[in-house]
């Protein structure tokens, strides 16, 4: 009955291991969640299965439900999944070889009910920290990620592993070779069987830290990116306002004209008038609302809609955007605007359109942007788009960046397609929390 338990232990291990060494490597299909059910259930079956008591028949069933649990659970080709299901069952036989030979021990000794449990449970421990560590550098190797993990803490893991690899090593040597009272045996086997939970409890801690570090990273890099496109606009904007004084003086530059006329300076009014049309301030600059920063946005924007042949229309009634940082105002619309554009690239008759207005009953900014799109978006299994710039469908910083605005203003964030006018849309609300007293 012990040793049932133990071998249903192991396999939860194993189970484990797996889905460590395949979420370092490929694209989730489903949600986490049907993952581990699918994978429980699996391995239920080949612990049942064990109960033959025939090798061949493990080392086949482990293969196989690999492959299923793999092809079911990751975006891969099912001659990809096979490959690293007959590799995963490959390295789980080569390291009970190498720990039960290292012991003199054969690999068929572990499947047996003849061996002292303390022993049984010392030598499964040792073969799957082996079997860990093996599989996690071949995903390292494979896939190796940049890390800003210190190098300190990257150390330390690699101490404790090694430590914990050690003292089980070091356990399964007395066990084999000193005649210990039993209760100290089991003792020692618990021992050591507690030593590889937390070995892989710290590699998990590890893989957490390092998602939440590149996280930060890519979230660090774009807002640095908002921000150099806060500057940006800024300038555009004090362009712009460079540009109203121009306007504001005319009359003077008429008057200029009309003295070099009276004096029949006709090279004079030929120069004058040239730089004058081709001063940067008389640009051509279209004003779609309110705000000269946005203002600014916008026209970048209409520019860069009219180079691919993309109709941008906005509509920004007064006041609608007034209690909104600059900051977050770009964020927002930058982004959304760059996913518009290259969505509607390309497409026949392509269009954009902008809505925002702000209700005073309800205190709430409706943000509404409607765009071409040639096919249908991909959705995630948490219901959110995933960006197609990445080949491994890792969702994307920009709409990470509006989702901060949103959250930000308490707001929510909706989008929808339609299958037959080919119309991507998306709708924000946002709440106010200036409010006028």
């Amino acid at each position: 009955m012990l040793i049932s338990r133990f071998y249903f232990l192991i396999y939860c291990i194993e189970a484990f291991i797996l889905k460590q060494y395949c979420d370092s490597l490929f694209v989730p299909r489903h949600s986490a969640a049907k993952q581990w059910s699918v994978l429980f259930l699996l391995y239920m079956i080949l612990f049942l299965l064990s109960f033959a008591q025939n090798v061949l028949l493990n080392i086949f069933a482990f293969c196989l439900i690999n492959w299923i649990y793999i092809l079911f659970s990751y975006n891969l080709r099912w001659y990809y999944a096979l490959f690293h299901a007959v590799m995963v069952t490959t390295i789980m036989g080569l390291s009970e070889f190498i720990v039960s030979n290292a012991f003199h021990q054969l690999a068929l000794h572990l499947y047996t009910s003849n061996s002292n449990l303390q022993n049984l449970i010392l030598l499964g421990v040792v073969s799957k920290q082996l079997y860990f560590f093996i599989l996690y550098g071949l995903s390292r190797i494979y896939k190796p990620k940049p890390s800003n993990i210190p190098t300190n803490i990257t150390i330390a893991f690699i101490l404790i592993s090694l430590f914990c690899f050690g003292i089980t090593s070091t356990l399964l040597v007395i066990g084999y070779y000193v005649e210990l009272p039993s209760h100290f045996g089991y003792l020692m086997a618990f021992s050591s069987l507690l030593l590889l939970i937390v070995n892989i409890f710290v590699y998990f801690l590890f893989s957490y830290i390092q998602r939440k570090n590149e996280e930060f990273t890519q979230m660090h890099l774009q807002m640095q990116k908002e921000s150099d496109l806060v500057h940006f606009y800024q300038m555009m904007a004090e362009q712009t306002d460079a540009q109203k004084l121009v306007i504001h003086d005319i009359k003077k530059h008429l008057y200029a004209i009309s003295l070099l006329n009276h004096e029949h300076e006709n090279q004079k009014i030929s120069d004058y008038i040239e730089s004058l049309t081709h001063s940067s301030q008389l640009k051509v600059s279209m004003r779609v609302c309110e705000n000269d920063f946005l203002n600014a946005v916008f026209n970048r924007y209409l520019q860069k809609c009219e180079h691919f042949h993309i109709t941008l229309n906005i509509d920004i009634r007064k006041q609608a955007l007034s209690f909104m940082d600059e900051y977050d105002m770009t964020s927002l619309f930058c982004n959304l605007l760059d996913n518009a554009v290259e969505a509607a690239t390309g497409y026949p008759n392509a269009f954009i359109e902008i809505y925002a207005g702000f209700s005073k009953s309800h205190n709430l900014l409706l943000l509404s942007v409607k765009n071409s799109c040639m096919q249908k978006p991909s959705i995630n299994t948490k219901g959110r788009l995933k960006t197609q710039k990445f080949p491994n469908g890792i969702h994307g910083t920009g709409l990470k960046s509006v989702l901060r605005v949103v959250k930000k203003y308490e707001g929510n964030y909706e989008f929808s397609y339609d299958d037959q006018s080919h119309v991507f849309s998306t709708v924000i609300t946002l709440t106010n929390s200036k409010k006028e007293k």
